[in-house]
C-alpha cells in the first residue's frame, strides 16, 4: 500500500498519512474494532488538515480503483 501511495503523494503528504494511519491502527488495536467500525477518534491535534486533505484527495482514485486501501462494500 505504501508503494502505491508513494507514487502519488509528495514526501510531506506521505509522512503525514503514514502518521495518521499509525494512530488509527493503535485506536483499532486498543478498541478491538475493524476499519468499518473503527471509533471516530484519531488524535489529529498536530496534523496539518490541508496536507491531510490533499493526500486523501490524491489517494481517492487508488481506493476507487481498488488498487490499495480500504474500500467500503
Amino acid at each position: 500500500m505504501g508503494r502505491e501511495y508513494d507514487k502519488v503523494l509528495d514526501e510531506r503528504e506521505f509522512e503525514l498519512i503514514t502518521l495518521v494511519m499509525e494512530r488509527a491502527t493503535k485506536v483499532i488495536e486498543n478498541h478491538g474494532a475493524d476499519a468499518p467500525t473503527m471509533p471516530d477518534y484519531v488524535d489529529s491535534e498536530d496534523v496539518d488538515k490541508r496536507v491531510l486533505m490533499s493526500a486523501m484527495q490524491k489517494m481517492q482514485p487508488l481506493h476507487q480503483a481498488r488498487v490499495c486501501g480500504y474500500v467500503p462494500r
